[in-house]
């Protein structure tokens, strides 16, 4: 009678009377359990099971009335109350922590959001019938026949194949060099660092001199595998073998993802698996495995395709959940490139999926549907990374890779000749010969639009692996935007790779199982073979070419065999199996795996030196990072090939981790501009070596110096010389005319050289000596102060400790400079900084305003009160008015105050931040704060709500069968 009742009430009126009769079981059952003395966790967790289990049956027999479905509903069920679990976590973290509320307003959005969560979770998804019921018997046979087995073949080779990096016993123990230890696995740490302390790594000030950390695409800093391995290792130190183990874990996913395409492509189990196997052991793909944003995507590649197709052809609007979703995690997980490929990728096949029969769809509505939902899966992605994209957008305006250059294909493009010899030696089977037969034989076996897509997308990422070698290049280049980044057009192949291996997956398929022929079959295979031998300059007696014709007669046979089904599949196992188990190559040999024993990171006495002795914001370089300084500068590292690694897993700042710096002006910093006093502004002070140090050459802080016209030199006279002594100059190479100016405390003197020889006793005190050549040229070898020399003075480097060298003169972070230029355009600035002495003159890009009241003071100083990625602040006593420069990145989001008012942060030394201040006592903060902080995570939780919302709508949904009918299903 009750039940009848309640059965009565409206649907949410039951949903809340189930959910308060659950809440009742957990804290009934709670302090029952805690009564009878069950340790804390163990008696929550059981009430937690039990009210759980309270809450499944009374909302399938009162909320929904629905027939239980317990082999889909149950799983489904407890996926939505794990999900309630970390959306509530999420909310409280955001509103509470990130947004700076009461955590009553946390608790509110919870409540609010939760219930409205899980109600349309069980009632569109984990609770809703379906018509088809599953005999649990078949269901299990044709899993391990159909998936299990497959993916356990798949497994096996792929062990195999990269044992040496996941298997270190037993045999020399390899690990990934080159970009992944240099650059990926420093980052995943940081990374993992910021995140479990609840903050999102905006910025950080560990690489450069200073860096939009979440910009960098590649630090993958949110791409759901990287934070998997963090909670696995239980730390943010995550192991070396770990993050090695998942880089090369993401090919054997990425191979179970090709292997259901392929299935979802309705090829058969074996011909599956093959093409599954032979996309995981690809070359091309090993090859890249030291670029993390690489394998991330490839990881979530074949996925997002079978998502897609499914969403796309109306057959699943979850699986729009899904696709959405994924193509999200490859937006945040690597190069963005990658992606737009695999969305070029997409396009071509949905063309050959749709468009060829749109005019058959009968009303406007069903010939946009796919269209519509292609569109709203990108937004709808594009959305969920907004967090990351958009910083990135704003960094790429500040990039060097955000300039054309089409000079940048030639380094990577692949000629005709060597684009196949990749093909062909990218499986590792003795078979490819057979693999790339029975892909040009797919067309003739099977004429279906999805076969015609593949062989397009052969043919176009192909071509556009060519590079500036092929004109479709260069339309990409031109007219597809974004294309013009792409910095390398061979990361194109694996596209024509994947499509290739679907072919051949689709011609030994319709071998399997087809009973008739077709001249056109020899065609499709004389085809083949005319290109192999045109293209690969295959030698009478090569032992490829008797592979090749091996090959073709055994394709012959079994073309010939058609009508004996027994004898051709017979003829196909014998074949493939002489393949797999003789080998061309086991398994790929490279120099990109680089042989450690122990840690990858050892010179631990190093590190810890290195943190008692670096004050906050120091740097410290790798060898060979800065090459292109004058040789007082670059001798200490060029004979030193080793790389210093691990700095940024330490917490450590290093100026150019891996070389690979994004900001534009930095990169013009170093590479243009020859004064080693920039060096010292950058705030490097330690250069650590993996050799052993034996002596330091006496190079001092200044150095011969040679002038051409309208060079310019200050010289920081301060503990090297008397402020007030006459001057010395002896010159070398002294054109005829030269015309020189020497200038300190603002007094100037100009003199026609005719000797070697200059003195000058009538200077005032002063700190900066600043010469000039007006006109001629001249080299200064030597100058005295009173019989001090300047030149060579004050060796620059001393061995600091075992294997690490110490620059003398690095700048502090903050320091105060008296005067200043203003001076516009980027190589008027970056000439006049070749002179510059960066505590006598800070150049500006416009004309600054001192803030600050006015305050007498009796001393000079500057002492940094806090130092973070996102907020410096420093106390400053300045005798004059007086630019303040903090040496890290001047970037677009940082603002400045000055004694708590607003004020203007200027970009000072090219570079740099700068704030002028007025004479006095003042506090000074900078803090990172552009418009999109607080907007960004607010986007990317509404996109994540939009895709539960996509996978909730079209009911009844519509499928279109690839032959131009339209038919509509219930869900």
């Amino acid at each position: 009678m009750i039940l009848t009742s309640i059965h009565a009430l409206p649907e949410i009126v039951r949903y809340v009377l189930v959910g308060l009769g659950a809440s009742l079981t957990y804290f009934l059952c709670s302090l029952l359990l805690d009564r009878i003395g069950l340790p804390v966790f163990l008696s929550s967790s059981m009430a937690w099971s039990i009210s759980t289990l309270a809450s499944y049956f009374g909302h399938i027999k009162i909320t929904f009335q629905r027939k239980p479905q317990h082999l889909e509903m149950s799983w489904r069920f407890l996926s939505v109350a794990l999900g309630s679990l970390v959306l509530s976590v999420l909310i409280t973290v955001f509103v509470h922590d990130y947004l700076n509320q009461p955590y009553y307003l946390a608790s509110l959005a919870v409540t609010i959001t939760i219930p409205l969560y899980s109600y349309l979770s069980l009632k569109l998804w984990a609770l809703k019938e379906r018509v088809q019921s599953y005999d649990l018997i078949s269901f299990l046979r044709r899993s391990i026949l159909d998936y299990l087995i497959p993916i356990g073949v798949i497994g096996v080779f792929w062990a195999l194949f990269y044992h040496e990096l996941l298997f270190p016993w037993g045999c020399p123990e390899k690990k990934l060099a080159s970009d992944y230890s240099l650059q990926f696995y420093p980052w995943l740490i940081h990374g993992l660092k910021s995140l479990s302390n609840w903050e999102i790594p905006w910025w950080t000030t560990l690489t450069g001199c200073g860096e939009p950390f979440l910009a960098k695409l590649e630090n993958g800093v949110l791409f759901p595998g990287h934070i998997l391995v963090g909670l696995i290792s239980g730390t943010p130190k995550v192991p070396f073998y770990l993050a090695q183990a998942y880089q090369v874990f993401s090919l054997f996913l990425s191979g179970i993802g090709v292997f259901l395409l392929a299935k979802n492509f309705k090829l058969d189990s074996i011909s599956s698996c093959l093409v599954g196997m032979m996309w995981s052991l690809s070359w091309d793909l090993k090859y890249n495995i030291v670029y993390s944003s690489f394998t991330d995507v490839i990881l979530v590649f074949p996925f997002f395709i079978l998502a897609s197709y499914k969403y796309i052809t109306g057959q699943s609007s979850w699986a729009g959940t899904w696709a959405i979703l994924l193509l999200a995690c490859s937006f945040l997980g690597g190069n963005p490139q990658w992606t737009q490929m695999h969305l070029i990728f997409l396009g071509v096949m949905f063309l050959f999926w749709y468009l060829p029969e749109i005019s058959k769809y009968q009303g406007l509505q069903n010939k946009s549907k796919p269209a519509q939902r292609l569109v709203i899966l990108v937004f709808v992605a594009v959305l969920i990374s907004a967090i990351q994209l958009i910083p990135s957008w704003e960094l790429a305006g500040q990039s060097h890779r955000g300039v054309k250059d089409f000079s940048v294909a030639a380094a990577s493009s692949f000629s005709v000749k060597y684009l196949f010899n990749r093909i062909l030696n990218d499986t590792p089977f003795s078979f490819a010969p057979l693999i790339f037969l029975l892909a040009f034989l797919a067309p003739f076996l099977k004429r279906d639009r999805l076969v015609y897509g593949l062989c397009f997308a052969v043919l176009l990422f192909g071509s556009l692996s060519l590079g500036d070698n092929f004109s479709i290049y260069k339309v990409f280049y031109d007219y597809v935007p974004g294309y013009g980044l792409f910095r390398f057009p061979g990361r194109c192949l694996h596209l024509a790779l994947l499509s290739l291996y679907l072919l051949s997956g689709v011609s030994l398929h319709c071998l399997w199982n087809k009973t008739t022929r077709s001249p056109y079959d020899f065609v499709g295979l004389g085809f083949g073979l005319t290109i192999l031998l045109i293209f690969h300059n295959i030698q009478p007696l090569d032992v490829y070419a008797l592979r090749i014709a091996f090959y073709l007669v055994a394709l012959i046979l079994i073309l010939f065999s058609t009508f004996h089904i027994n004898l051709k599949r017979t003829l196909l196992v014998v074949f493939l199996a002489a393949g797999l188990f003789l080998p061309s190559y086991f398994p790929h040999s490279s120099n990109r795996w680089i042989t450690y024993r122990g840690d990858i990171y050892p010179l631990t006495d190093q590190i810890k030196f290195l943190k008692q002795k670096l004050e906050p914001g120091q740097r410290i370089s790798s060898p060979g990072i800065l090459a292109g300084y004058p040789p007082g500068v670059t001798k200490h590292m060029t004979k030193n090939k080793e790389v210093f690694l691990g700095n940024l897993i330490h917490g450590l700042n290093i100026w150019g981790t891996g070389g690979n710096l994004h900001l534009a002006s930095l990169d013009l910093l170093a590479l243009k501009t020859r004064n080693p006093r920039v060096y010292d502004l950058m705030n490097i002070r330690f250069i650590p070596k993996a050799r052993k140090i034996k002596k330091v050459d006496k190079d001092g802080k200044y150095l011969p110096h040679f002038f051409g016209q309208g060079s310019f030199w200050q010289i920081d006279l301060q503990g090297l010389a008397p402020l007030d002594g006459a001057v010395s100059i002896g010159f070398s190479n002294r054109r005829p005319g030269s015309e020189v100016s020497v200038a300190r405390a603002g007094m100037r003197s100009i003199h026609f050289l005719n000797s070697n020889n200059l003195l000058l006793n009538n200077l005032p005190k002063g700190r900066c000596l600043e010469i000039e050549c007006l006109t001629g040229g001249f080299s200064i070898e030597s100058i005295k102060i009173n019989e001090f020399e300047i030149i060579n003075k004050g060796t620059r480097w001393s061995i600091a400790y075992d294997r690490i060298l110490e620059n003398r003169y690095s700048f502090p972070k903050c320091f105060l400079a008296g005067n200043y230029k203003v001076i516009a355009g980027t190589e008027e600035t970056l000439k006049a900084l070749e002179g510059l002495e960066p505590s006598c003159t800070a150049i500006l890009d416009k004309t600054p305003s001192f803030a600050g009241k006015p305050k007498i003071t009796s001393s000079e100083y500057v002492k940094l009160k806090k130092y973070s990625p996102h907020e410096v602040a420093v106390e400053v006593s300045a005798l004059t008015d007086s630019i303040l420069i903090i040496t890290d990145s001047y970037y677009k989001g940082w603002k400045a105050s000055v004694d708590g008012e607003p004020a203007e942060l200027l970009k000072a030394d090219f570079h740099f931040r700068g704030v002028g201040l007025s004479k006095g006592w003042h506090e000074v903060k900078l803090t990172y704060s552009p418009w999109w902080k607080i907007w960004l995570p607010i986007f990317s939780f509404l996109g994540l709500f939009l895709s539960i919302l996509v996978g909730c709508t079209e009911r009844p949904r519509t499928v279109f069968d690839g032959k131009g009918t339209v038919s509509s299903q219930g869900r």
